[in-house]
C-alpha cells in the first residue's frame, strides 16, 4: 500500500467540485470541539494582551467591592481555641527542656493533646525535633511491651 504520507496526493477537478460526505456524530462533535478550542485560544491571546492591573481588578472578589460592612469575626461559628495552660511555662523554658516535656506530656494527656501545644508554640523546629523525638520514644514503648517488634 502506497505511503500516502510521502507521496502527493492527485487532486483531481472531480474531487474538488464533489459534495462532501455527511459528517458522522462523532465527526461532528470533533468538528465542536475544535471550534471551541480555537475560541479559548482567541480569548486567552486576548487576556495575554490585556494590562496586569486590568486582569488584577476583574479578580477581586465583588463583596470588597461593595458598601456592606464585614461581619465580625466574633460572628463566625467556629468556638474559640482554649489556651493551654502549658504554652507559657514552655515558653520559658530552653528548646531541649521543652522537647522533653512535650514527650512526657504526649505520653501523660496523649499525642493529640501534645501535638497542640508544640502548635501553639509556635516553633516549626521544635514540632519537627517533637515529632522525632515522639516517633523514637513511641517506638521504644511499643517494643518493650511487646507490640512491635524490634527490627
Amino acid at each position: 500500500m502506497p505511503d500516502l504520507y510521502r507521496e502527493p496526493v492527485d487532486q483531481s477537478a472531480e474531487t474538488l467540485s464533489a459534495p462532501p460526505a455527511p459528517l458522522s456524530s462523532a465527526e461532528m462533535e470533533l468538528a465542536d470541539l475544535e471550534k471551541q478550542i480555537a475560541a479559548k485560544r482567541a480569548a486567552l491571546q486576548k487576556e495575554k494582551e490585556r494590562p496586569l492591573e486590568q486582569v488584577v481588578a476583574a479578580e477581586k472578589p465583588a463583596v470588597l467591592s461593595s458598601a456592606a460592612p464585614a461581619e465580625p469575626v466574633s460572628a463566625l461559628p467556629f468556638p474559640a481555641k482554649e489556651a493551654k495552660p502549658e504554652i507559657r511555662q514552655f515558653k520559658r523554658l530552653e528548646k531541649n527542656q521543652q522537647l522533653k516535656n512535650l514527650v512526657d506530656l504526649a505520653f501523660q494527656k496523649g499525642v493529640v493533646y501534645a501535638a497542640d501545644v508544640a502548635r501553639d508554640l509556635e516553633n516549626p523546629y521544635l514540632m519537627d525535633e517533637f515529632h522525632d523525638a515522639l516517633v523514637g520514644e513511641l517506638h521504644k514503648e511499643l517494643v518493650e511491651k511487646g507490640k512491635l517488634e524490634e527490627i
